[in-house]
C-alpha cells in the first residue's frame, strides 16, 4: 500500500477548512505534527498501519482535543444513528 504523507503545503488549506482558524494559528509545530506518521528507526516504521498513522497524525497535531473533536464527530455519529 503506498500512503501519501501530507506537508506543510497541504496542511493549512485543510486545518483552515476544518477548524475555521487561520492559517497563522495553526501553523505552530505543524511540521514535526506531520513527520511523525513517517516516523521510523533503522529502517522499520513506529506506525506501519495506515489507521495507526492516521492517529499519531490526529495525535500530534492536537486534533484530539476534546471541543474540537466533539463539535466535528457529533453529526457524523448522529448520521450513522438515523
Amino acid at each position: 500500500m503506498s500512503v501519501y504523507y501530507l506537508t506543510l503545503d497541504d496542511y493549512p488549506a485543510i486545518a483552515v477548512a476544518v477548524t475555521g482558524q487561520s492559517v497563522e494559528t495553526l501553523v505552530t509545530a505543524t511540521n514535526s505534527a506531520l513527520h511523525a506518521p513517517s516516523a521510523s528507526f533503522a529502517g522499520e516504521e513506529f506506525y506501519p498501519d495506515f489507521v495507526d498513522k492516521a492517529a499519531v497524525l490526529a495525535m500530534a497535531s492536537g486534533a484530539w482535543d476534546e471541543d474540537v473533536t466533539a463539535e466535528w464527530l457529533r453529526p457524523k455519529l448522529r448520521r450513522r444513528q438515523e
